[in-house]
């Protein structure tokens, strides 16, 4: 029997929603995708959650063939269901489908047979791919048959159909058996919540992008929790222009308790709703503590409804599990409940939730009721007892709002309130903690406390150290804290002797003192590191030892402590304070050991991070390190955007912010503005002196030595740097020490004074291996650039410096600077053979693939290297090409060029003019000319005499390295020509002169031995053989001179068709003329 469809049916019913101005989630698209994971979704959430808007905007925006069915209290009725859905797919189909199967009394009793019938003739009339959704499927009743209908049209669907079911409630355990076999996949609340970058993308979708700080923005998204409906309701009644305060989140918020009103408060009876009132009390309660707390005996059955109902409590655990309010939900329940109890009722309330969360082991909720019912004692026993776990817990601020509501009396009563005071705003306000830390020193010295005077000396220095104002109150009270020793010279226990020691170790680091004092301290806090019972204590330790280390330059051994404290590369599980001071000392290890990229991420991440009000003047050294960080890459545009953010947010007065920020403008200015950048080092430098800190001393001396050098001051610059010297020496800081050394080094090298260069570039080098030093404020590139190549020529510390080399991307110009032993990332080699190396590893050639890019090399280096115009190479290897195709061949030769080099930078294509890059490759020619350039700088010296030395060992050299042909497999090739005869010509230009001075100083010996040199580079040169003759002729050696003669006329003939010159001939009569005896012994 047919079903009749001509009846109407609910247009809303059957037609999915069309969202508009909804933010596209393609995260969410990836998880609903009918071709992704199982072919059926079911997608749970709350009330407003974005289940309905998140389904019709990926079923509209990707087009997708489907069926929307919207289920409401018609589909109570099992017929009516049938037939609306089939009507729904012949809308779907565009045609009548006349035999639908049609469920009569009949049938019901075999629902199954007929509802399998009924899906495959849907499934028959579709076409693929096709999504059917199932919105509101909440409203089912728990034991309608409509599940288990359901399960069979899932069972029937064919590859290519999902199936989509939109609830607000846990999957049915129908489903269950479907769920264990993969058909089923949930995409739960956890799932569909907004992200914070959706969060911000929907405020910003809005209109409200610059209307509220980050800070708010962190507080709406904590509260709301990426519910999606309660952001809108928010941002809907919010009706303000401009920027908004925090106050009016609390104001607008209303409209989210008068929803919550509506779809869940007027749903319930009141029993449940009072239930709901107190429990909220107890943040994320157990059965166990509702029931406790509320005195209703079925407080799990309560707490699973609306659960299970998805009414904005989440379930998690599972032996006894724990049920968590939305943040906004609870703060709702709760302002219900003050609104409903009597004061007296809500003390009564309060005072049992703390009781209950006490037991729960929840300290801090139970310490916020406390201060909410005024039961001073109470606070007072509960604080001081479980103070160091809230701290240890992060709960700085918390403790700090709590203990600022206490009545002055009772804190300013107790040394032990103000002790934890002063440890809670130690990393937050550093002044503020010294003081709290001296007058409850003062409280413990009167009740002759040694555990409190131990610790609360302790925390005076630290909160000294965070400050960083001055050496001032260091002085005053390092003193204190030895007599304290002598005083008590038992301590309490090994924690406080440690803290006591790490306190004196830190003060001892920065006033400079000794370093047998700090080793023997630091010694000791390694010997009791096994014995410590307090975990913060001995992090505390490591982190103290790793920041002596770290300015010491042992940055390894820095990174192994902080190593042992990290949460992979976190530190989010620490103390406030070691998170702050652990992420400052792992970006200052960063910047030591060069990873500069790294540390300016990690630096702006934490200046964020730590850009909260409680935490802005951290911000402040983070922009430093971002800026030094910068500044040794020499990306000065960079680190002045990070000094300009430094510089808005410095104080007034002596403080090592200011210090820090005109080091490091001075720095920036080294190549723009010498005068400025002199003028901020020397502030700089009286900052250090009254601050008294050792190491800053020593960073501005550095700073104010080699600007005095740039501006040609060298007197001022060698007695600036004697002082940095002299502050090395005095803290036995080996890193500074090797920054004095290395900065010696290049005025050396400046001053070409070679003797004193050799003797302290040693040193610095030495050092710089044992540090492995490869970064420091007011690093140069190029300064360190032209240090490496010279220790390179002399053969220093080879390993190291082409490590630093490397590690740092040092470059010098290949073309002008002859240091062969440079880790060159390409050398090419012409002469006596053909090869590239690449990282230190030859090419192998193979087949004629590579011939083609090879000669474009080749030819690239017979005519120079640098700027050589296309059309020269391009004319050679295609002569015989029209229009612009030789142009184009050798464009995509140069393209194959590069991949076999391996290195696109090492071939410059320039305005049509091709070179090789000097700062990538190496080439002999190049090295060959600059030699020769060396060695006609020291011909040209007035007093050669003094100078010979160094010309003959260089003129051996140019015979070593470079008498061998250039490209002898190409020499048929007249394209090598002009290059070949240069390079031949020079090295016999210069052993010639060589040979012209022995002979004007009668050293016949030297003479010969040169000429015999220069005929093994070229045989043919007639100049060579007369001068030959000449040396053997006052060496008497006359048989010598007649086979010389002999072999220049052979040779002459041979190759070049000619006879020797007369002045040849005329020289070996002269010789023939003298009788033949044996040469001078």
């Amino acid at each position: 029997m047919e079903s009749d469809l001509s009846k109407p049916y609910s247009i809303v019913k059957n037609t999915c929603p069309a969202p508009a101005g909804v933010l596209p989630r393609e995260r969410l698209y990836d998880l609903i995708r009918y071709d992704r994971g199982c072919p059926v979704k079911w997608i749970q959430g709350p009330p407003g959650s974005g289940k309905t808007t998140v389904v019709a905007d990926y079923i509209v925006s990707s087009e997708i063939n489907h069926i929307w069915y919207s289920i409401d209290e018609t589909d109570v009725a099992l017929p009516v269901f049938f037939q609306c859905l089939a009507s729904a797919v012949t809308k779907n189909v565009n045609q009548k489908i006349t035999d639908f199967p049609e469920l009569t009394k009949d049938q019901i009793f075999n629902l199954a047979i007929f509802s399998r019938k009924y899906f495959q003739k849907i499934y028959s009339a579709i076409s693929f791919p096709f999504t059917l959704v199932f919105d509101n499927y909440q409203r089912l009743l728990p034991d309608s048959d409509l599940h288990e209908i359901m399960c069979i049209g899932i069972e029937e669907a064919p590859p290519g159909v999902s199936i989509i079911f939109i609830s607000r409630k846990l999957l049915p355990s129908t489903f269950r058996r479907l769920q264990a076999n993969s058909y089923i996949e949930v995409i739960a609340w956890r799932d569909l919540s907004l992200t914070k970058d959706e969060f911000n993308e929907i405020i910003g979708m809005k209109g409200y992008a610059e209307t509220f700080s980050d800070q708010i923005l962190d507080s709406l998204y904590e509260q709301i929790q990426g519910w999606l409906a309660g952001l809108v309701l928010f941002l809907s009644n919010l009706n303000v222009k401009g920027p908004v305060s925090e106050d009016i989140t609390n104001i607008v918020i209303e409209a989210v308790y008068d929803y919550f009103t509506a779809e869940i408060l007027n749903h319930i009876e009141e029993a449940q709703r009072l239930f709901l009132y107190k429990s909220a009390f107890l943040i994320q309660p157990t059965s166990a503590m509702a029931k406790e707390l509320t005195g209703v005996a079925d407080a799990e059955d309560i707490l699973s409804y609306f659960y299970s109902n998805h009414w904005f409590i989440e379930k998690q655990g599972q032996s006894e599990p724990e049920y968590h309010f939305h943040p906004l939900f609870r703060k709702f329940l709760i302002v219900q409940a003050c609104r409903f109890y009597s004061k007296t009722e809500l003390l009564h309330i309060k005072e049992k939730a703390a009781e209950i969360l006490l037991n729960a082991s929840y300290l801090d909720h139970a310490i916020e009721y406390i201060v909410g019912i005024s039961d001073w004692q109470w606070f007072k026993e509960l604080t001081i007892e479980n103070a160091h776990l809230l701290i240890a817990h992060g709960k700085n601020l918390t403790l700090i709002k709590w203990m600022n509501q206490l009545p002055e009396n009772i804190l300013h009563g107790n040394s032990w309130l103000l002790y934890w005071l002063g440890v809670s705003e130690i990393v937050i306000n550093p002044q503020k903690s010294q003081d709290y830390f001296e007058i409850a020193f003062s409280l413990f010295r009167k009740a002759k406390d040694r555990t409190g005077l131990f610790l609360a000396w302790s925390g005076i220095i630290k909160a000294n150290i965070y400050k960083f104002e001055s050496g001032d109150s260091f002085k005053k009270w390092i003193p204190v804290g030895n007599d304290l020793i002598e005083e008590y010279p038992d301590f309490p226990s090994v924690d406080i002797e440690v803290d006591m020691l790490i306190s004196l170790l830190m003060g001892s680091i920065l006033l400079g003192t000794n370093r047998g004092e700090i080793e023997k301290r630091s010694t000791r806090i390694l010997e009791l590191s096994n014995q410590i019972s307090d975990e913060w204590i001995r992090k505390n330790g490591i982190i103290v030892m790793s920041f002596y280390y770290t300015i010491n330059g042992y940055i390894h051994r820095s990174e192994t402590f902080l190593a042992s404290i990290r949460d992979g590369d976190k530190l989010e599980n620490e103390p406030l304070v070691n998170q702050v001071v652990g992420s400052h000392l792992e970006i200052l290890n960063l910047f030591y050991a060069a990873k500069n990229e790294r540390c300016i991420e990690l630096a702006i991440k934490q200046s964020r991070l730590l850009g909260l009000d409680h935490l802005h003047f951290w911000k402040v050294p983070l922009l430093g390190h971002a800026a030094a960080a910068a500044l040794s890459e020499e990306n000065v545009k960079d680190a002045n955007t990070y000094l300009g953010k430094m510089n808005s947010q410095l104080k007034t007065g002596l403080n090592i912010d200011t210090f820090f920020y005109q080091i490091l403008k001075a720095w920036s200015l080294l190549l723009d503005d010498l005068f400025l950048a002199l003028h901020l080092a020397q502030n700089a430098l009286k900052l250090a002196y009254g601050l008294e800190f050792s190491i800053l001393i020593h960073t501005a001396l550095i700073a104010v030595s080699q600007i005095f050098h740039e501006l040609g001051q060298f007197d001022d610059a060698v007695k600036t740097l004697q002082k940095a010297y002299q502050v090395a020496e005095d803290i036995q800081n080996p890193l500074a020490l090797c920054q004095c050394e290395i900065t010696h080094s290049y005025f050396s090298l400046e001053q070409d004074n070679v003797s004193e260069l050799t003797k302290i570039l040693k040193k610095a080098m030495g050092t710089g291996r044992k540090q492995d030093a490869v970064n420091f404020i007011f690093w140069r590139r190029s300064v360190m650039s032209s240090i490496c190549a010279k220790a390179l020529e002399l053969e220093i510390e080879v390993e190291y410096v082409k490590r630093l080399i490397k590690k740092r991307c040092l470059m010098i110009d290949a073309s002008s600077q002859n240091v062969e032993n440079w880790p060159w990332k390409v050398k090419i080699v012409t002469l006596g053979r053909f090869e590239i190396i690449v990282d230190d590893i030859p090419i192998a050639f193979t087949g004629k693939v590579q011939k083609t890019p090879l000669a474009v090399l080749k030819i690239l280096i017979s005519f120079g290297c640098i700027e050589i115009r296309e059309d020269r190479i391009s004319d050679i290897l295609w002569p015989d090409s029209e229009g612009d195709a030789g142009y184009r061949a050798l464009i995509t030769t140069i393209q194959r060029l590069r991949r076999l080099i391996g290195y696109k930078e090492a071939i410059i294509l320039n305005e049509g003019k091709l070179s090789l890059n000097p700062f990538y490759c190496w080439v002999d020619v190049w090295a060959a000319k600059n030699h020769m350039n060396r060695l006609r700088s020291c011909w040209k010296l007035k007093e050669k005499k003094k100078h010979i030395q160094e010309i003959i060992q260089l003129t051996e050299v140019l015979y070593e390295r470079y008498k061998a042909p250039f490209l002898p497999d190409d020499e048929q090739h007249a394209w090598t020509f002009t290059m070949r005869e240069q390079l031949q010509t020079g090295v016999i230009m210069y052993l010639r002169r060589l040979a012209d001075f022995w002979e004007h100083q009668k050293n016949w010996k030297n003479v010969l031995e040169i000429c015999l040199k220069g005929l093994d580079v070229a045989d043919t040169s007639e100049a060579l053989f007369q001068k030959l003759l000449v040396c053997y002729k006052h060496l008497g050696c006359r048989a010598e001179a007649i086979n010389a003669f002999n072999r220049c006329q052979n040779i002459l003939l041979n190759r070049l068709g000619i006879e020797p010159s007369p002045k040849t001939k005329a020289i070996l009569e002269s010789v023939l003329e003298i009788s033949n005896s044996e040469p001078p012994g």
